[in-house]
């Protein structure tokens, strides 16, 4: 199955009410805690370019008085 944003979305929804299923259609899908949820949520996001991927950024801030 290719996963849309609007599955994403769907399934956040469901995350912020506190529920483990999300239903799409005539299909269902139940996470076993919501651990796995906000897990599958993550992996979405990186699978569908809305997270970088494992890069970090650092800020660096020099104070000019020392």
């Amino acid at each position: 199955m290719a996963w849309t944003v609007e599955d994403l979305q769907a399934l956040k929804d469901a995350y912020a009410t506190g529920a483990l299923s999300v239903r799409w259609g005539d299909k269902s899908v139940t996470y076993d805690s919501r651990e796995s949820m906000r897990a599958r949520i993550d992996d979405l996001e990186r699978e569908l370019g809305m997270r970088n991927k494992g890069l970090r950024v650092r800020q660096i801030v020099v104070d000019p008085g020392h």
